[in-house]
């Protein structure tokens, strides 16, 4: 293992109009220490011609062919075969800017760090747009990434911006916790399969670095190939849910990321369907009964599930009314800054009304009843049907 190395893994297909472009990119990086793995996943075009071509004049460059099997296998294949102590992975039809890799080693090299993150460029025929992570910059120790990082990894409700980019380009890592982190991955996966190496990671490894770099280039192409519609690539994403979960389980991480792996597997169906369909589904949510709440008034909400996080977060963005304590009877964790309380804590509290925010009415109810037994008259109590849109 070369200490201070990077290896640099580019899964290559069909990508002979946009791969020279790519390979050139890498070799004019500023940081010394680098080695191309270019592997051609069974190209049909002369993409495999090119990166023997590259092999031939860069001593740094090895190219390795094998018959087609995915993107994942081949990563799978650079990443066994890297000399680096650190790798990364860039695909064969975007680039990325001469320092990029300089910022992010020197990051993850003096911070000591298992892994190293950026933000994400794209580019089209037209423009380019950087997307920014709502993650602050800084370093964050195992407590900090369980803390801060669990729960906005795949989106912040609050700022509306992804978290953690499931890609895995645009990132480093130590090279072993990678390997230990895809010794058990499902070979199944062929959908989302980045966020099922990158997310459980994170609850793997010792310290994570996030940069404000925006070097790395995604390029998206009109003539990109797009999945066809079938329930089989439904029933991926829904395996790719079951592996997540499982995954998590194991790690024993999963109340801290429930919420965030279902706005990741969400986000995976609408953009299937905006895909296939060129329809924008727009965001998931239910709004809070705003014309049953007094403007300006002191709120307790009763529930911390899907609803009453969306409640929040929405009353938190419109300033609509405020939020003085939020229960639910799965309690002790801590959402937006609000610590989640007993429902009995209520009686304590100096309140105008208890917005309960849960969708099943039997079960609303039976809160009802309890809220009752402890002195609170019905006429406090806000709930509406709740229609998710």
């Amino acid at each position: 293992m070369k200490e201070g190395w990077l290896s640099v893994i580019v899964p290559v297909y069909n990508s002979e109009p946009y791969l020279r472009q790519c390979v050139t990119s890498l070799l004019d990086q500023t940081y010394p220490k680098i080695e191309i793995l270019l592997v051609d996943d069974g190209s049909c075009d002369k993409s495999g011609e090119i990166c023997d071509e590259y092999a031939e004049h860069y001593k740094n460059i090895s190219v390795f062919h094998q018959k087609n099997a995915g993107a994942n296998a081949a990563r799978k294949k650079g990443i066994l075969l890297a000399k680096g102590y650190y790798v990364a992975f860039v695909d064969s039809d975007d680039w990325i800017e001469a320092d990029f890799f300089e910022i992010l080693m020197s990051t993850i090299i003096k911070e000591n760090a298992d892994m190293v993150t950026a933000n994400i460029t794209t580019d089209t025929e037209h423009d380019s747009q950087i997307h920014f992570s709502a993650i602050m910059k800084g370093a964050y120790t195992k407590e900090k990434i369980e803390k801060y990082i669990f729960p906005r990894m795949v989106y912040d409700d609050i700022q509306q911006k992804p978290g953690i980019f499931a890609y895995l380009c645009g990132k480093v890592f130590v090279r072993r916790k990678l390997i230990e982190s895809i010794s058990d991955l499902d070979n199944r996966l062929t959908y989302g399969e980045d966020g099922a190496i990158v997310f459980p990671l994170l609850a793997q490894i010792g310290k994570l670095v996030v940069t404000d770099c925006c070097g790395y280039h995604y390029v998206q192409h009109d003539t990109s190939v797009t999945h066809n519609l079938s329930l089989d690539l439904f029933y991926r994403v829904q395996y790719l849910e079951e592996y997540l979960v499982k995954k998590f389980k194991k790690l024993g991480k999963y109340e801290l990321v429930d919420t965030q792996i279902h706005y990741f597997i969400r986000d995976l169906l609408l953009n299937i369907i905006k895909s296939e369909y060129d329809v924008d589904c727009g965001k998931i949510m239910c709004l809070p009964p705003y014309e049953m709440i007094p403007k300006g008034s002191k709120l307790v909400v009763y529930g911390a599930g899907k609803a009453g996080k969306e409640f929040v977060r929405l009353l938190l963005q419109s300033h609509y009314a405020e939020i003085i304590a939020w229960v639910d009877q799965n309690f002790g964790k801590e959402l937006y800054s609000y610590k989640i309380e007993e429902p009995k804590s209520i009686v304590e509290k100096d309140y105008d009304y208890i917005l309960i925010a849960l969708t099943d009415e039997k079960i609303v109810m039976e809160v009802k009843k309890n809220l009752n037994s402890i002195g609170i008259d019905d006429r406090k109590m806000i709930w509406k049907e709740i229609n998710w849109g």
